[in-house]
Parts: C-alpha cells; sequence; structure tokens
C-alpha cells in the first residue's frame, strides 16, 4: 500500500514540475515530536527532483507573496 501511495505522490509532483505549479508542504502530525518533519516528504522530492522554487512555504516571505498574489 505505501508504495502506491508513493508512485501517486510521485506522480502528482511530476504533473506539478510539468505545469510549474506550486505545492506547500505538510508534515501531517499526529504526536507533537513529528511536528515541522519534513523527512519523508523530502526524501520523495528528492527522488522526482522537485525544484525548490515551486515550494511556496519554504520561508516565511515566499508564502506571503504567493498568499498575496493577486491583492495588488
Amino acid at each position: 500500500m505505501y508504495n502506491i501511495y508513493l508512485h501517486n505522490v510521485a506522480l502528482i509532483l511530476d504533473l506539478c514540475k510539468k505545469y510549474n505549479q506550486p505545492i506547500i508542504l505538510g508534515s501531517d502530525a499526529h504526536i507533537d515530536v513529528d511536528i515541522l518533519n519534513y523527512e519523508r516528504a523530502q526524501k520523495v522530492l528528492d527522488e522526482v527532483n522537485f525544484p525548490e522554487e515551486l515550494i511556496i512555504n519554504t520561508s516565511v516571505d515566499k508564502l506571503k507573496k504567493y498568499v498575496n498574489r493577486y491583492n495588488k
């Protein structure tokens, strides 16, 4: 089951790259020690060579800019 999940995630990430669509990472923490733990996500991102510039929440400024992109 886990391999199917990773396969689907990789497919979605490849489509995001192809169509230049940004993503936001979440840790999906179920316990407090996993909050902001992106190790599993980073492995998948590395495997598909996902560009950091398409990850919106790598900085507060980048996130604010994206959220406010239509408020001009």
